[in-house]
């Protein structure tokens, strides 16, 4: 298995940004309404304040998440104001700071 990288990220993709943070969550294909069989870790790069209050996120730890039999690390964290994160919010967190940087 590779190394989960949960270090805060200071040169970011995101230059319009420098607080965010390297997460690694799992993609399902149901994302896309595409076929819900469809899935993999997939590591993405988000802002570490919550969307809702702007209050920052929790720290990502490491844990294991079986899959139809399969066994990935991804990353969980409880932010402090309470908020929860979805792994299909933070997939299209990512994708819209994509689509801002082109």
């Amino acid at each position: 298995m590779s190394k989960v990288n949960l270090e805060m990220v200071s040169n970011s993709t995101f230059p319009e940004n420098r607080d965010a943070m390297k997460i690694t969550i799992m993609y399902r294909g149901i994302f896309h309404c595409a076929d819900p069989w469809i899935y993999f870790p997939m590591e993405i790069e988000v802002s570490s304040y919550c969307p809702k209050c702007s209050g920052p996120r929790g720290k990502p730890e490491p844990i294991l998440l079986k899959e139809q039999g399969e066994v990935f690390i991804v990353h969980y964290w409880d932010n402090p104001c309470g908020h929860r994160d979805q792994y299909e919010d933070l997939f299209f967190e990512y994708q819209n700071r994509l689509k801002k940087t082109v």
